[in-house]
This record gives C-alpha cells, structure tokens and sequence, in this order.
C-alpha cells in the first residue's frame, strides 16, 4: 500500500492535470485571419506549370481577385479550425463566359497554398494547386 505522503503527492499531480486540462478545453481559439488587404504572389504547382510566370490573388474586403482567377470576382469566407495555426477560405465566383470558378486554401502567416477549380459550361473541371508568399498587406486577427 502506498503510504500517506506518496498518497497526497498523487492525488495532488492528479489534481494538477485535471486542472489543466479543463483550463485547456475552455481556451478560446484564435480568430482567423482577415485578408483583406492582403495580396500573395502565387505560382502554380506542377511539371505542366514549371514555366508559368508568378501571378497575384488579391483579397478585398468580401472578394478575391487575380489572373488566376480570370475576370470572376470570387466571393470568399474565412475560418479557423480549433488548435490549427491556419486560416482557411473558400468562394466561389463566375467569369463573364459563365464559367463557375471556386477557390479553397489556407494562409498560415505570410505563406498561401490552395486549388482553383473552373467548371465551364460544356466541359470537365480544371483544377490548379497553388502556392506562394505575401507581397502586400499584414493579415490581422479579427476581434
């Protein structure tokens, strides 16, 4: 048997640990990020993409804009996910020939990674992964 102050050393490192992990689970998780005003430099990824020139996705206030984007103005959301360090986002727009564009990715500091996907009227869905760095704007946690 263990003796008394084995006993109270116990229940006082069990008392610690539940004490931890309640303060633990009532910690609020960071807000996401807001974009706006936040442009990234982007290139997209793959051997087909290899001599693709850098282009820019900008974010507005509600829109997201860029040449990877073609002319749609693509409306996007952002969130966070509990103990995860990014930001993600997600929108969707149409361009002026009615193709359906939806972007989807994450920002985590400065770096930028994620898919555009267009869905022309008449044919298959083209998706292209990017990534890139900030080169205008501070992303700012929301209150």
């Amino acid at each position: 048997m263990l003796n008394s102050a084995a006993t109270s050393l116990l229940a006082c490192l069990l008392l610690m640990v539940t004490s931890a992990c309640a303060v633990a689970a009532d910690a609020k998780p960071e807000p996401a990020q807001d974009l706006t005003g936040c442009a990234f430099t982007v290139r997209a990824v793959g051997d087909e993409h290899k001599k693709d020139p850098a282009t820019a996705i900008t974010f507005d206030a509600t829109t997201a804009s860029g040449k990877l984007l073609g002319d749609a103005k693509v409306t996007y959301t952002v969130k966070r996910k509990k103990k995860s360090p990014e930001t993600t986002f997600e929108g969707t727009g149409t361009t002026s020939d009615g193709t359906t564009v939806t972007i989807e990715g994450a920002v985590d500091g400065k770096a930028i990674h994620g898919s555009v996907t267009r869905r022309p009227k008449d044919k298959p869905a083209e998706a292209v992964n990017f990534s890139g760095t900030m080169s205008a704007g501070t992303p700012k946690r929301k209150a």
